[in-house]
């Protein structure tokens, strides 16, 4: 039975085409709701020097991004531009760049208020 409830999960979260509103599905076993996910761009937030490793909504609201950046060099190295950036969710306009890591960000995090967030560096430090 679980295997069943597990197949039926899987189809409905991975259909090409997802509805704009959440279906509600009467199965032999129980209902199911699928999460729906948005098909569109809303914004595109350009700055990085190369791949982004981590985002983080800041603020209850979410009104801004927090991101943490790495990319590939031409030896196929990662390395990191080691910043990290702030973004107005709204225009996605940088907001501001923190400089200062000296290895790839691995991780950000902000808190609940949005007054500080974090960053955690492959170069043993964390910046606020």
């Amino acid at each position: 039975m679980n295997l069943i409830r597990q197949a039926f999960a899987y189809q409905m979260e991975f259909a090409r085409y997802r509805p704009k509103t959440t279906p509600r599905v009467k199965s032999v076993l129980q209902d199911f709701t699928c999460t729906v996910i948005p098909n569109k761009v809303l914004k595109t937030f350009s700055g990085h020097s190369g791949n982004v490793k981590c985002v983080e909504f800041v603020g209850e609201r979410g009104e801004k991004i927090f991101s943490g950046s790495r990319y590939l060099d031409s030896h196929m190295l990662i390395n990191s531009d080691n910043t990290c950036r702030l973004w107005n969710v709204n225009t996605a306009e940088c907001l501001g760049v923190m400089k200062g890591h000296t290895g790839r960000i691995w991780d950000v995090s902000s808190e609940k208020n949005g007054c500080f967030s974090a960053s955690a560096s492959g170069d043993s430090t964390v910046k606020v």
